[in-house]
């Protein structure tokens, strides 16, 4: 049987610059405020929880490790992408952001049959599902021209599974952290620099599994200044993991004392009481919250919750994980809370097991 591969991020980040050639085709179709910055960030839910997928991989059962992956795969097909997708792109009209911080940006291919047990077998490269060509794809129908603009390659693993048919083929899972931006605002220059990184700092679960994250960033001029915006999902399985990710997110891209904002699914639940460690890390060193500085009252803007099915109406936000922190000459106009009432539903399932977070900073 094939060793699960999961691979680094050496692929680097993706960056495309699309010149505007339509009026109007930027975030929300609006004229940009020269003085404001409209960020947004949002975890898709890469379409199943795969704790099972792990603990078969490393209980080594073969029949084991095919059956959580087909679980784990028709899970993905049920929670429907292309149909959330267009619920999100709804978000994104809605809160007109010029940047994007999306988590869990899943690329999912297949392979049919499979080449597992071949002497030498080849990596799955049929699409499934690519989140972001599909939340792309929703915007331009909706007239909004976004484009990537930094990239991080994380987790890369292939595994055996049960087609319709029962007959073996496999499935490729690739998570991905990804910035978007408007593109008339890269195409004139004022989104620029994009880039990416890998944490030095991993989960390691034995056996050759680890789990990679990164971080995306961008440098965005607002009214003349520099502003640097970075986005990431850190570690939710160890919290001392999670913190020594953010230690090195504020000696790497957010170094020094400029004018900087972080947003993510920092997985560090800022509605706890103490909050989250890495919380009060990174607001300990300069950052504040901008649910807070909004006026919005500790205890509420919860973003995570959903039932991993996204079926239940009735199923409450409980822990405040996606967050947008700021450091710098920046007032904070407002900040608001995307897919979290059942009208946000689109098929009968929620946009994401996350709710999303747009911030309006002035400079």
């Amino acid at each position: 049987m094939r060793r699960p591969k999961w691979i680094p991020a050496w692929l680097g980040f993706a960056l495309a610059v699309v010149a505007a050639g339509l009026p109007g085709c930027g975030g929300g179709g609006a004229s940009r405020d020269p003085r404001e910055l409209r960020v947004m960030t949002r975890n898709l839910y890469l379409g199943a929880e795969l704790g099972p997928v792990i603990e078969a991989v490393a209980g080594g059962d073969p029949d084991g490790i095919v059956l959580a992956t087909s679980e784990a795969f028709a899970a993905v097909v049920a929670t429907d992408f292309p149909t959330r997708a267009e619920a999100i792109a709804d978000e994104i009209v809605a809160a007109s952001p010029d940047v994007v911080g999306l988590q869990e940006a899943a690329l999912w291919r297949v392979q049919s049959p499979s080449d597992t047990l071949d002497p030498s077998p080849t990596s799955a490269t049929d699409v499934a599902y690519d989140f972001v060509a599909l939340l792309l794809d929703a915007l331009a129908r909706r007239g909004l021209d976004f484009v990537v603009v930094a990239e991080a390659v994380e987790a890369d693993v292939e595994l055996p599974a049960l087609d319709e048919s029962m007959s073996l083929m496999d499935v490729r899972f690739t998570d991905r952290d990804v910035l978007l931006a408007r593109g008339d605002l890269v195409a004139n220059g004022a989104v620029y620099g994009g880039s990416s990184g890998l944490f030095d700092t991993f989960l390691d679960l034995g056996g050759g599994l680890v789990v990679p994250r990164g971080w995306v960033a961008a440098d965005v001029r607002v009214a003349g200044r520099t502003v640097r915006v970075v986005s990431t999902h850190l570690e939710d399985a160890s919290e001392d993991l999670q913190r020594a990710q953010a230690t090195e997110l504020l000696a790497g891209p957010l170094a020094g004392d400029g004018m900087a904002v972080l947003l993510g699914d920092l997985n560090s639940d800022a509605n706890a009481l103490p909050p989250g460690a890495t919380y009060l890390d990174v607001t300990a060193a300069g950052f504040i919250d901008a649910w807070l500085a909004a006026g919005h009252g500790a205890g509420t803007g919860a973003t995570w919750g959903h039932d991993a099915a996204l079926t239940d109406p009735d199923a409450s936000l409980s822990q405040r994980l996606d967050l947008v922190l700021v450091r710098g000459a920046l007032s904070v106009r407002s900040a608001d809370v995307h897919g979290d009432d059942p009208g946000d539903m689109q098929g009968g399932l929620w946009p994401s097991d996350h709710a999303g977070l747009s911030v309006v900073l002035r400079r």
